[in-house]
């Protein structure tokens, strides 16, 4: 038996409105990448340990595409000659006046470099060798880090195996998380992304805590 002109009316409506539901949902998609392209939606801090000469990693790191970050250099090498390159070939100043958010068992930088490369904040943190070998804390150096990180999300690379990563990267994890308000971690390119506060309290080793002064 053919249908009925009323079925067909509710048929061609309700593909209708699938279409239009697709339409309006890939129109949204491209209007918060768009926006994406343009503005930053929040600020992210990078840290890594400072390579030497010639900084590819460093270099790499700030060509990323990303309206708002700040780079957080880490070091604990004991070589005096490498920490004088960084600090000449990024024009870093010596600060320790720069306030920073210690945990309780964070061990503090010796000295802290803070300098700018175009629109972003460039910090080094150098630490003790052996300072960080007895802090009997995991991954000391990230945990410095993260006390000094003036942002809302951190990222870092996975166990510290630093590559050359994208552009883009930043901009892609950033998506991500705006695209699943659930999501608080995103690993991509060999680095991950975190939402700082849940880091401090789920990951940080237990002997972490956030200091009240």
């Amino acid at each position: 038996m053919p249908p009925s002109k009323q079925n067909k009316v509710f048929i061609i409506s309700l593909v209708y409105l699938e279409g239009s539901i697709s339409v309006r949902k890939e129109r949204q998609i491209k209007l918060m990448h768009k926006r994406l392209d343009h503005d930053f939606f929040f600020p992210i801090s990078v840290i890594a340990r400072a390579d030497d000469y010639p900084f590819t990693y460093i270099n790499n790191l700030l060509t990323q595409d990303y309206k708002l970050y700040e780079i957080i250099l880490t070091d604990c090498s004991g070589d005096s000659e490498k920490i004088k390159r960084l600090v000449k070939t990024y024009s870093l100043k010596e600060d320790d006046n720069r306030p920073i958010r210690y945990y309780k068992d964070c061990i503090h930088p010796d000295k802290i470099y803070k300098g700018r490369e175009g629109n972003i904040p460039l910090t080094l943190l150098v630490l003790s060798k052996e300072k960080a070998d007895a802090a009997g804390i995991l991954r000391p150096l990230l945990a410095a880090g993260v006390a000094a990180s003036r942002m809302p999300y951190i990222s870092f690379y996975k166990n510290e195996l630093q590559k050359i990563i994208p552009g883009t990267s930043l901009k892609d994890m950033a998506r991500c998380v705006l695209e699943d308000d659930n999501v608080t971690q995103i690993s991509m390119y060999g680095m991950d992304l975190y939402n700082k506060a849940r880091f401090i309290n789920d990951l940080l080793p237990v002997n972490v805590s956030v200091s009240e002064d």
